[in-house]
């Protein structure tokens, strides 16, 4: 939710905003190691 990353950043909420951005990570890692991760604009989509 935007807002409450607003809210974080706004409030200068360190402990909130670390617990977030290790949860983004974990996922991000996720992706990668699945092989999900590709370097191409729009995830190599073809409009």
């Amino acid at each position: 939710d935007l807002s409450n990353l607003k809210r974080a950043i706004i409030k200068k909420d360190g402990n909130k905003l670390f617990k977030l951005f290790s949860k983004t990570k974990k996922i991000r890692q996720a992706i990668i190691k699945a092989g999900q991760d590709i370097n191409s604009p729009n995830f190599g989509r073809k409009n």
